[in-house]
């Protein structure tokens, strides 16, 4: 059983505690300096009642059992370091200039863990080793200009899945701006894809940030694949279907200016990204390459080749010639041929022989 060790006084000095809960009573002046460290081992538990608390040193929670941190008042965090079987938060975080997980999952159940602007994010992230925000709780990171942003996000729906997301802010005005996330273990609602998609999909929500633009990249695990890989694309949902690029080495990419919900699927499942008629493009595999038949004044601007693993083996800008050969090291086999036009997005299978 764990024993409670109730604080009415000034920390100053450097403390380590094991098989305690440390609770922080209302009216409270409990202050862990900058330069000293709270070490919480053995399964102890903080909890914070007290609105005159202040944790402006490094915060270690250590050991071979699950740690809580709860309470009725946030607590802020100058440094806090992982290294356990995980943590559940039942009180809200912020984490002011450092997060360092080595080993534990961050359960946020229904509170949110929030990354201030000049945070540094590190650790070994792994399927045992993330944040895990499936559920009512978020994860934030405060945006303060153009920069990289990275989101050590997963579930534990049925087992751990750690399935992270990165942002590449390159153009927006920023006040008071962050950046939330959600990861959903399921198909995504509005995704009528039939065959070929994904078990998975992405909340990302902004405040405080206007015109922007940024490159995404997000990690799924195998087991979210249904169907064939190749045929599923990548897409936002903002109101409506964005089309991203083909999914390639289990990710997600692509160039957006909003946010949304982002998963995978079929493209035709994706309404308004595909303006051609069936009629008007026709490709035919052949024993080098294949040939594009145009039956109308359709305009091709780029071409993409992808084989069954998803790998892209051929890119060309516009179309030069309506039969495109590929070199000798090409094996024989299907591929699939993206074609991006005036009109919209297109892919077909084709057999090279």
């Amino acid at each position: 059983m764990k024993k409670i060790l109730t604080v009415f006084f000034i920390l100053l000095i450097n403390i380590s505690l094991w098989g305690q809960k440390v609770s922080i009573a209302p009216n409270t002046s409990f202050h862990v300096p900058e330069t000293m460290s709270l070490i919480l081992s053995d399964a102890v538990d903080l909890n914070n009642d007290s609105e005159s608390s202040t944790f402006n040193g490094n915060i270690k929670f250590i050991g071979s059992e699950e740690q809580n941190i709860s309470g009725t008042v946030p607590v802020n965090i100058l440094n806090m370091y992982i290294d356990n079987i995980g943590i559940l938060l039942e009180n809200d975080v912020f984490i002011i200039s450092e997060l360092e997980m080595q080993n534990g999952i961050i359960n946020l159940q229904s509170n949110n863990l929030t990354i201030g602007s000049d945070a540094i994010l590190s650790g070994n992230y792994s399927n045992e080793c993330m944040i895990v925000s499936d559920a009512n709780g978020i994860f934030i990171r405060n945006i303060p200009e153009n920069d990289t942003y990275f989101f050590p996000v997963g579930d534990i729906t049925e087992n751990p899945d750690y399935t992270p997301a990165e942002i590449d802010i390159t153009d927006g005005n920023f006040t008071d701006a962050n950046v939330s996330i959600l990861v959903i273990n399921a198909k995504h609602p509005n995704n009528s894809s039939n065959d070929n998609y994904l078990n998975r999909y992405w909340q990302l929500s902004a405040n405080g940030i206007t015109n922007q633009e940024y490159d995404i990249t997000l990690d799924y695990v195998d087991n979210d694949v249904v169907g064939s890989e190749p045929e599923i694309y990548g897409a936002l949902y903002a109101d409506e279907w964005v089309l991203l690029n083909q999914v390639s080495g289990n990710q997600i990419t692509g160039t957006v200016t909003e946010f949304g919900d982002f998963t995978g699927g079929e493209q035709s499942a994706f309404t308004g990204i595909n303006n051609v008629q069936n009629n008007e493009i026709n490709i035919i595999g052949l024993n080098d390459g294949f040939k594009i038949n145009i039956n109308s004044d359709i305009e091709i601007l780029q071409i993409d080749v992808y084989n069954v693993l998803g790998q892209e083996i051929y890119k060309q800008k516009e179309l030069t010639s309506s039969i495109i050969q590929f070199d000798n090291n090409v094996n024989t086999g299907i591929y699939f041929v993206r074609l991006q036009t005036d009109k919209g997005t297109i892919s077909e299978k084709v057999l090279i022989y």
